[in-house]
């Protein structure tokens, strides 16, 4: 893996364009999650590049096919022949070069964009500046919005689909290359993905969903703050110096400005998500939340509190082994020291350990998840 002192900025340019091989595309981007100077180069880029993506489109006026028309009729006039030929032969040629270079300048400029199929499922979804009025398409560079009436179908190239909520406001960044990318600016999505791991992407004001194979859902406010609740598969959130892994039955929150926060298990109870959201982003007395979420804590919650080991202070840490431990002691060689430390073997073989206890209810949500995506496609 390359190191945060190796940087990759030569390769950025050809990783936004989808040019590199998966290989070097998985570095230059796991390179990008550990190195903040990269990072800056590439999200200045990214937003030049999309800048003239957004460029308008224009079709050439008619005047300009009808002037070579009426050249080409005066050419095949009669007593003409020769001079006709020579004519069509230029004709044709500087239209291939012209054809040509407009297609390099397209695409170059993003003018020349692909686009993904829309199907409406409620009301009247836009695209662009277009109704929907049964199937259309969503540009890249292209708003998709809902408004409270309205749902939609956007289909994820071949690799899946998502199901649009009303009051949504999302756009088509990237529709083909390394990556297929949405950005969500509000609204929800429901998403069914078999895609590779990585290969799509949902940009929030909070954090990035970066899709493993998986069924979710993702709700995000006005404010940009949001919640993902993954049913099957899982997914990585990145933000703001944070990730978080969401696993299937588990969901996480994400706050503007402070990134994703910890997993937790779809059955905890509101007491119990209100006091990590104030241990994760620090809306309150953190003490008194971290009291209350390890009084609260069941053998469900040992996903939670694996993950917070990370997360909190030396002495907040000590608190949380000994509740998790109370839960589900550690497997033999996993030691209070080694997990104190944070040693990267002891937590995963933990974790190892833990994810039975995890499985029921990812079961459940998995089963109910793909009745969902069974009724949703099977032919009528």
């Amino acid at each position: 893996m390359t190191s945060p002192n190796e940087h990759v900025t030569p390769q950025i340019g050809a990783f936004i364009d989808g040019e590199l091989s998966p290989h070097d595309a998985e570095r230059v981007r796991s390179h990008l999650g550990e190195c903040v100077t990269c990072r800056r180069v590439h999200d200045r880029i990214r937003d030049e590049v999309q800048r003239i993506r957004d460029l308008p489109v224009y079709d050439p006026p008619a005047s300009v096919w009808q002037g070579i028309e009426r050249q080409l009729s005066r050419a095949t006039a009669p007593g003409r022949v020769s001079k006709a030929a020579s004519w069509s032969r230029r004709v044709a040629a500087v239209l291939v070069v012209a054809a040509v270079g407009g297609l390099a300048s397209a695409v170059a400029l993003g003018v020349y964009r692909s686009s993904w199929a829309i199907e409406r499922l409620a009301g009247a979804p836009v695209a662009g500046s277009r109704a929907v009025a049964s199937t259309g398409r969503l540009m890249e560079g292209e708003w998709l919005e809902t408004d409270a009436a309205s749902r939609a179908r956007l289909s994820i190239g071949t690799l899946g689909s998502a199901d649009v909520g009303p009051g949504s406001r999302i756009k088509l960044v990237r529709s083909g290359g390394a990556e297929r990318a949405l950005r969500m600016e509000r609204g929800s999505i429901e998403a069914r993905v078999w895609a590779p791991p990585r290969f799509f992407l949902v940009e929030t004001p909070a954090a990035t969903a970066i899709d493993l194979g998986c069924v979710y859902s993702l709700d995000v406010d006005d404010a940009g703050n949001g919640t993902l609740l993954v049913r099957s598969g899982q997914v990585e959130l990145r933000g703001d110096e944070r990730r978080s892994l969401v696993v299937a039955g588990t969901a996480a929150q994400m706050r503007r400005g402070a990134g994703p926060g910890t997993p937790y298990s779809a059955g905890e109870p509101k007491s119990f998500r209100d006091a990590l959201a104030v241990v994760d982003f620090g809306d309150g007395e953190r003490a008194e939340a971290l009291d209350r979420l390890l009084t609260l804590a069941t053998a469900r919650s040992t996903i939670t509190l694996w993950h917070l080991l990370p997360r909190v202070s030396e002495t907040e840490r000590i608190r949380v082994y000994n509740r998790l431990s109370a839960l589900s002691p550690p497997p033999g060689g996993v030691t209070p020291a080694a997990v104190m430390f944070l040693d990267e073997r002891a937590l995963d073989r933990w974790r190892d350990a833990l994810e039975p206890s995890w499985s029921t209810e990812r079961v459940r949500l998995w089963k109910r998840a793909w009745r969902a995506v069974w009724s949703a496609t099977r032919p009528e």
